[in-house]
């Protein structure tokens, strides 16, 4: 009974702060056709085409924070003041602007909502809104598509199809969202907007910028073409977008990356303009820019996730001394292999966690499964069968190095090795020759006595079978010089 309270909370705690970014963060809300206990069908989108901004309230019979509010009314308040004109309790005054729904997500039966245990109460007495379960004729993908793990959650969606986290409040606070809440630009035969900017990181230590924009239409008349222009450290670029985009419909589209980005901080922004080779008629709406910075003396390690069925569940988080530094979310796609880029300090200890809200790990449908890399080496890994998280404690130091050329022309075969590698040197002059094995880390794990050899072609042979398979990198001091090759072991 304790690790079930336990449980609650970490759930009620952690999606209590996981919700507030939702707020901030424009999602578009997956659209969905259900059928109401009273065996009519509801598509979600005609409501908003209708001009309604939908409400969604997803609880449980069981669930006590649920059925408390849900005898405050305030739904029900919401519902009767400003839902769709001639519906059964709506006021004849009604703004008819609102639409409210209820949808059970435990696959409660209609009995259950009526008061049946474990039910709290009966759910359908006094409701005027639309019940809607999760069980036949429907399903429960709807909460994975919104991502609900803990009950109750509220919701609006805007005209738009915009979605955030209404929150359990009045009828009075709720319909002031629908007021104040909802990006209501007027009706226009052209409207392009560009949002959700996304790339990595404010932070970037790998000089590399993979830029993704979120483009919807808001004008009336269907979107054909479009101009993209978008710049960072002085490089400009342009995309000639075409495509088929109605009212309210949009487009994830990714830009050509950037390399090689100037060290310090950064600028990126991104516009539009001339959509269907018209002007735009609201500009407000047409560029983005984010600052980011650029820090090469930082590492950047790979989180790779595989994951679920489940996706909307996880989010990773990186800690130092016990502190949350860092954290991230939005694994969308079930069974999915994600790469996140993570910049860190070198020779500080950290722990990165993979958090699991509902607690059973990665072990829905075909099993997930996460690893943590520098340079293809693997830090640490986690399979599917864990609880709330899975932890990997890491560093990297300063003295991990990268592959280089030097001027001494340098062959090592084979490369992938399993036993005995071979190193060829064409010398011009006699040289003192050093040879090291460091692993990714940078840490020297072997070292062969510095030797002299003569000018012209060497093979010098390095036994490698006492290693595990890995990343390795091989350096080699010749004289003054210093060349460095990547190796890979096999056996």
């Amino acid at each position: 009974m304790k690790k079930s309270i336990l449980f609650i909370l970490f759930i009620l705690f952690h999606f209590g702060l996981k919700a507030q970014s939702e707020i901030s963060e424009l999602r578009v809300a997956p659209d969905w056709t259900l059928t109401d206990i009273e065996g009519k069908e509801h598509n979600m989108y005609d409501y908003l085409e209708k001009g309604y901004t939908v409400f969604i309230d997803f609880s449980t019979v069981w669930c006590s924070p649920c059925w408390n509010y849900h005898k405050t009314n305030s739904l029900e308040e919401l519902f009767a003041n400003h839902g769709p004109k001639g519906y059964s309790g709506v006021s004849e005054n009604t703004t008819d602007d609102v639409m409210v729904f209820f949808i059970e997500g435990s696959k409660a039966t209609v009995a259950q909502l009526k008061g049946e245990k474990p039910s709290l109460g009966n759910w359908v007495e006094g409701t005027p809104y639309p019940i809607i379960t999760t069980s036949d004729p429907n399903n429960d993908k709807v909460l994975s598509d919104y991502g609900i793990v803990s009950f109750p959650r509220v919701f609006k969606v805007c005209q738009n199809r915009f979605l955030s986290l209404a929150g359990t409040l009045t009828a009075e606070k709720l319909y002031a969202q629908v007021l104040d809440g909802c990006d209501n630009v007027g009706d226009y035969a052209q409207n392009a907007k560009l949002f959700n900017l996304r790339f990595v990181d404010h932070e970037n230590c790998s000089g590399e910028l993979k830029p993704r924009v979120m483009l919807q239409n808001y004008g009336s008349e269907v979107l054909k073409k479009l101009d993209i222009t978008y710049s960072v450290d002085g490089v400009n670029r342009k995309l000639d977008w075409t495509g088929y985009l109605e009212q309210y419909d949009y487009e994830f589209i990714d830009l050509l990356p950037f390399y090689n980005i100037k060290e310090g901080a950064q600028t990126f922004m991104v516009k539009s303009s001339k959509p269907n080779s018209v002007e735009d008629e609201y500009l407000d709406n047409d560029i983005l820019i984010k600052d980011f910075t650029v820090d090469y003396s930082k590492k950047e390690v790979i989180l790779e996730i595989k994951t679920d069925d489940h996706p909307e569940e996880n989010n990773w988080e990186l800690y130092y001394n016990g502190k949350l530094i860092k954290s991230g979310e939005g694994f969308l796609k079930k069974q999915t292999i994600y790469q996140i880029p993570i910049c860190i300090e070198s020779d500080k200890y950290y722990r990165l966690k993979f958090v699991d809200a509902k607690g059973n790990g990665l072990q829905s449908g075909d099993a997930g499964w996460g690893t943590l890399k520098y340079n293809d080496n693997v830090l640490g890994k986690f399979d599917s069968e864990f609880s709330m998280f899975s932890a990997i404690d890491f560093t990297v130091q300063s003295s991990a190095i990268d592959e280089t050329e030097k001027s001494i022309p340098v062959e090592v075969y084979p490369n992938p090795v399993e036993k005995d590698l071979n190193i060829v040197l064409d010398l011009e002059k006699e040289n003192q020759i050093k040879i090291y094995i460091h692993n990714v880390l940078g840490e020297k794990i072997m070292e062969r006595e510095e030797k002299k050899y003569p000018p012209g072609e060497n093979t010098i042979s390095v036994d490698m079978h006492s290693l595990d398979a890995g990343i390795y990198f091989l350096v080699l001091k010749i004289g003054n010089e210093t060349s460095v090759k990547k190796l890979v072991l096999s056996n």
